[in-house]
């Protein structure tokens, strides 16, 4: 996800959504992009059926910290959103 001023033009390829104000659950991943499967698993599958939330209608969405050209994969920091009601 990418944050852009209202009036910016989109880069061919890249499409607009906006996230709807509402509950989120976050949780960080720090660590390689190939890891984030695993990390998705835990939270879905064990953080919120343990936390007594359950998912909202929204949908789900990860924010990339930091750059992967610059940072060593094991550093890299992705923040993971889920809707919950």
């Amino acid at each position: 996800m990418i944050t852009v001023p209202a009036n910016v033009a989109l880069p061919e390829g890249l499409v607009e959504q906006r996230i709807a104000a509402g509950r989120y659950a976050c949780t960080v991943h720090i660590g390689p992009y190939e890891q984030l499967d695993a990390a998705w698993a835990r939270f879905m599958g064990e953080w919120l059926p343990a936390s007594g939330h359950r998912l909202g209608a929204e949908a789900s969405y990860e924010i990339y910290r930091n750059d992967p050209t610059k940072v060593p994969k094991d550093q890299l920091r992705t923040d993971m959103y889920i809707s919950i009601a």
